[in-house]
């Protein structure tokens, strides 16, 4: 509660400014949506829910883009699905059109609105008042784009996100069980196979590629002679 009040004062605080930060478009959308939409930033709000009707319009007029992104979508929550998160599909006006999630988390995601027919638009439910976490979206958008470039895959990403936690917190049991040896790591012929199988299969792409790179810039002056 003292989180979202602060979070709420900093927004009043940032719209009331001219400084550069300011003029920023994250306030320009908290101005906006406390002058033109009449949002408060302490109020907690759910998204809008189109009537079934609405809904089925809205989904007519995207067909393609749900057939195109069925199979990433599928291929994303069996990914993720495991975690406990959903996915929503949304269309340019912020309209849920497809979703992925477990049965045994529906209440809770239907309840915040994570559900097709809701409308996660500036309007309707207003900016995230955190800086932090829109600091955290910026920045994984930018990596998320320099993987995408450089031709790495993000789904080995997302399991490493998902997964991290629980390897640290096996990490911690082992080394307090272990009073910080950490050559218990390796004193299980499994555990010290696995290691080096993960290992391997960090370095030797590396080593491909350098090497590659190499043979192509071999083979260029060699033609250049």
């Amino acid at each position: 509660m003292h989180e979202q009040s602060a979070h709420a004062e900093h927004v009043y605080t940032c719209a009331q400014q001219n400084s550069a930060a300011a003029s920023s478009p994250i306030v320009a959308s908290w101005r906006r949506c406390m002058t033109m939409y009449q949002l408060a930033p302490e109020e907690k709000r759910t998204p809008l829910r189109l009537t079934e009707q609405e809904f089925r319009l809205a989904r007519e007029q995207s067909e393609q883009l749900i057939a195109d992104a069925r199979d990433e979508l599928d291929r994303l929550f069996m990914t993720v699905g495991k975690a406990g998160c959903c996915l929503l599909l949304t269309d340019r006006n912020g309209i849920a059109l497809e979703r992925r999630g477990a049965a045994g988390n529906d209440k809770e995601f239907h309840d915040v609105g994570l559900w097709t027919g809701s409308v996660w638009t500036e309007a309707s439910i207003g900016t995230n008042p955190s800086v932090f976490e829109l600091g955290m979206l910026l920045a994984f958008g930018v990596l998320g784009y320099i993987m995408r470039l450089f031709g790495y895959p993000i789904a080995p990403v997302v399991v490493g996100l998902i997964l991290g936690p629980l390897a640290e917190q096996q990490l911690r049991r082992a080394l307090a069980i272990s009073q910080g040896d950490l050559t218990t790591l390796v004193m299980s012929p499994i555990a010290a196979g696995l290691l080096l199988v993960a290992a391997a299969a960090f370095i030797i792409p590396l080593i491909l590629r350098l090497r590659g790179r190499g043979q192509v810039l071999s083979q260029l002056a060699a033609n250049e002679d």
